[in-house]
């Protein structure tokens, strides 16, 4: 895990940078396809102690380079007079529908094992941000006060 857990800071700081670099969706758009090329590695090679260890700095960084950017993009997709109730709903809407998952894990997990279990919604959830990705805009670059409500009554 003490590899894992630096690969999520990296991730965390990386994602920042690229996301103010290539734009939020491009560094959505990486960690979705680095997620879903390692879990499968990680999950079910037959890997040593060691390779588990070392395998688990890139897959800290796949997996948590998407975070940073997400508060920067909904910032960036809601208008001022919205943008907190848009973002509170947005996070806690996934943290009630995450709620379910560790017991669906469990679930699965008597049936699959585990890898299979964290692989199904591992891979699953990296699926659902690249559809995701086909529909929601880039923001990189948006004036917070740009959006048309703002801008017509702003005298």
């Amino acid at each position: 895990m003490l590899l894992h857990i630096f690969g999520a800071w990296v991730g965390f700081v990386g994602g920042a940078h690229l996301a103010d670099l290539w734009g939020r969706r491009a560094t959505f758009l990486v960690s979705a396809l680095a997620s879903i090329a390692l879990l499968p590695l990680y999950l079910f090679l037959p890997l040593g102690p060691r390779a588990v260890f070392w395998l688990g700095l890139p897959l800290g960084i796949a997996l948590y380079l998407m975070f940073a950017p997400m508060g920067p993009f909904m910032s960036e997709m809601y208008p001022t007079s919205c943008r907190g109730l848009g973002q509170g709903f947005c996070y806690n809407a996934g943290r009630a529908a995450g709620a379910v998952f560790p017991a669906l894990i469990g679930f699965f997990a008597a049936r699959l094992g585990l890898g299979g279990a964290i692989a199904i919604f591992g891979l699953l959830g990296a699926g659902v941000m690249l559809a995701a990705l086909t529909a929601l805009p880039e923001t990189r670059g948006r004036a917070l006060a740009a959006f048309p409500e703002e801008t017509l009554h702003a005298d």
